[in-house]
């Protein structure tokens, strides 16, 4: 997942790869917050809640990142994929 400007196309954190494991609290949360069932949306995606999924790195880095913070707050923040901010800052 990067994190990036959409105003000057700069990353505005490192990326966090799949098996990053510090959002490990917002899947936490998100399990307690629905009874302690990781599997409350399987039906819908065929999957857990679970640490590699980008949602939970976008909450991750918008609550612990300064930076992503402020481009949230104003309007500005883009969230994807290297390939996402490569094409991003190639054009």
């Amino acid at each position: 997942m990067v994190a990036f400007d959409r105003v000057t196309g700069k990353a505005l954190h490192n990326i966090l790869v799949w098996m990053d494991k510090r959002t490990s609290n917002v899947v936490a949360d998100l399990i307690d917050r629905n009874g302690g069932d990781a599997d409350v949306y399987r039906n819908i995606c065929g999957l857990p809640l679970n640490t590699y999924f980008g949602g939970v790195k976008m909450k991750w880095l918008i609550e612990n990142v300064a930076s992503v913070r402020e481009a949230h707050d104003n309007g500005t923040l883009v969230l994807g994929t290297v390939d996402t901010w490569l094409v991003y800052v190639s054009f």
